[in-house]
């Protein structure tokens, strides 16, 4: 829980919501394999987690009592999902910076 508040209130405070995963936990009742990685909001289409204190700490507490650690944890698939998940978020950056620098250079003329 510690390590989440310190990336998420001090690594992004400027962000209002931040994607928090888990590794190496069952995810469903009665299944015994082990997902590599999954969200902490539990639903893997929005896995986003509004940047306040105690929104982290109730994703945290919520997914920590839905999930059973398993046996065999491996970070290399969590690794590399957060290599491709921080290249795509930076061509974005990459892209949105050069688009506004492009409109910089050509300011809009209103009428």
């Amino acid at each position: 829980m510690e390590i989440l508040k310190l990336i998420g209130l001090n690594m992004y405070s400027g962000d209002l919501f931040v994607p928090i995963f888990g590794f190496g936990a069952t995810t469903f009742e009665g299944s015994t394999q082990v997902c590599n990685v999954f969200p902490m909001s539990m639903n893997m289409s929005n896995p986003l987690i509004p940047n306040q204190e105690e929104s982290l700490e109730e994703a945290y507490s919520t997914c920590y009592q839905a999930v059973q650690p398993g046996l065999v944890m491996k970070l290399n698939p969590l690794l590399s999902f957060l290599k491709t998940a921080a290249h795509s978020l930076r061509e974005k950056q990459e892209k949105a910076y050069n688009e506004e620098q492009t409109l910089a250079r050509f300011p809009q003329i209103f009428y």
